[in-house]
């Protein structure tokens, strides 16, 4: 979940290069004696290390920052996956998966919203993906997600561990 969304938030911001993250890793949930959510009970070995919850603030050379916060357990009555994202720049906003885009005009002092209501996809996002990945693996073609992209999103998860570990931000070096 959260490898998606960071992948899909970072291509909607244009793969901005990050310089910084401040991050916190959990696992209180999971290991809190009958444990359950939506999905279910939850039997959990103790000595699991995977969070049940995780958030981050990322800095990226271009001046833009993400707040990140991500959770397979926490008291949520939203039944199913849940993945949404907002992007606010000065101009306007966008909300994913809604497909909402916001517009900004100063003149009028208006915030203008439109809907996208129509599209060509016949699958969910991230089935698309996997399938223009196999499409492009089986035609010899290069991915559709290029490599120094994946690697962004790698660094910036490896960041939010090691400023866990350390208890404050750490900078990144791509």
């Amino acid at each position: 979940m959260t490898l998606t969304i960071l992948d899909l938030t970072l291509w909607l911001m244009g793969n901005p290069k990050p310089v910084a993250v401040s991050g916190v890793t959990k696992a209180p949930l999971a290991h809190h004696a009958g444990a359950f959510s939506q999905w279910g009970l939850v039997d959990v070995p103790q000595d699991m290390d995977v969070e049940d919850f995780a958030a981050a603030f990322v800095r990226f050379e271009n001046g833009a920052t993400l707040i990140l916060e991500v959770s397979w357990l926490l008291h949520h009555d939203t039944p199913g996956e849940d993945m949404q994202m907002w992007l606010y720049g000065t101009e306007g906003g966008s909300e994913w998966p809604a497909c909402k885009i916001m517009s900004t005009n100063y003149a009028t002092k208006q915030l203008y919203n439109k809907t996208l209501q129509l599209t060509a996809d016949t699958l969910e996002p991230h089935a698309l993906e996997c399938v223009e990945f196999a499409k492009a693996v089986a035609a010899g073609a290069p991915s559709p997600v290029p490599a120094e992209q994946s690697l962004q999103v790698m660094a910036i998860l490896d960041a939010i561990y090691r400023s866990q570990a350390r208890g404050g931000e750490v900078a990144i070096d791509l």
